[in-house]
């Protein structure tokens, strides 16, 4: 599958390999589930891999945004890859930091 994905994909799969965080796993599985990476905006893909908060309101009532829907098999994917990045890279620990110190909930893979 490597051989293949850097054959028909070289740029994006270079691309998505160089950052901190993400390997092989992550890059191919983004390749193979996202085909509209690169076609679509960022918010768009968001909506569509399931990691846009969506808003619960009806009528009266206020939810919590939450996260649901869309390719779980992905969002997993990107958790992981997100967990990692949190340790490894700097510039997402110094974030992650931050978050934690304002209390933010901590967030389980749905």
């Amino acid at each position: 599958m490597a051989e293949y994905i850097q054959s028909k994909f070289p740029d994006l799969s270079d691309l998505l390999n160089s950052a901190k965080g993400v390997g092989k796993t992550t890059s191919s599985t983004l390749i193979a589930e996202v085909p509209e990476l690169g076609k679509l905006s960022r918010r768009e893909i968001s909506a569509l891999v399931g990691v846009a908060p969506i808003n619960r309101d009806s009528g009266l009532m206020r939810g919590r945004r939450m996260i649901f829907g869309g390719r779980s098999s992905v969002r997993h994917v990107l958790y992981m890859a997100a967990l990692v990045a949190s340790r490894h890279n700097p510039v997402i620990k110094v974030f992650y930091d931050r978050l934690v110190v304002q209390a933010n909930p901590k967030k389980s893979p749905s």
